[in-house]
């Protein structure tokens, strides 16, 4: 790729395989303009495992970060993460789940005495544009469609920074880089 002059290289899959990746482009002394990652690599662990090799990689989100929780619903998750697990580490996938649970818990709770497999599937149907009461971007639930609008965070100095101030939404999301 250094070779090629490659500039933007982008990773779909597991942090530690990120990691990996990132630790041979340096032993190369390759960086490429633009490290991309898919949410997985928003990752304390990646962040600790990759230490100056993974500096300065971007990972295009749909979701709040951790680092920054402006949401009474992220704090609310935190909270309750710490409560029921004393030192866990916030995920990407934990708020999701944390957001599922939520989400059947309010349709049930709408659905009172008539709560039932069927008229619980159905109510979910409906929902067309959940975002979690701010944890991410609306997602369409009943037509099973994440939402098409994604933010870009970079690793500054070990620590995730949003570069993007609003969800980029579209068939094409721009990582800010041009080039």
């Amino acid at each position: 790729m250094k070779n090629k002059g490659v500039k933007y290289v982008q990773f779909l899959g597991s942090y530690q395989h990120a990691v990996r990746l990132a630790t041979a482009m340096r032993q190369q002394g390759f960086k490429p303009d633009v490290f991309l990652l898919d949410p997985t690599g928003y990752n304390i662990n990646y962040v600790k495992s990759g230490g100056s090799a993974v500096e300065g990689t971007r990972v295009f989100t749909n979701s709040a970060t951790f680092e920054d929780p402006q949401t009474a619903e992220m704090r609310l998750y935190r909270g309750w993460l710490e409560r029921v697990a004393p030192g866990a580490t916030p995920s990407y996938f934990g708020l999701f789940a944390w957001s599922a649970a939520r989400l059947f818990t309010e349709q049930a709770l709408k659905l009172g005495g008539k709560l039932t497999r069927k008229s619980l599937i159905a109510a979910v149907a409906k929902v067309r544009a959940w975002n979690g009461h701010g944890l991410f971007a609306p997602q369409d639930v009943g037509g099973k469609h994440t939402a098409g609008c994604n933010s870009i965070i970079r690793l500054k100095h070990g620590k995730w920074v949003r570069e993007s101030k609003r969800y980029l939404c579209g068939a094409v999301v721009n990582t800010g880089v041009s080039g």
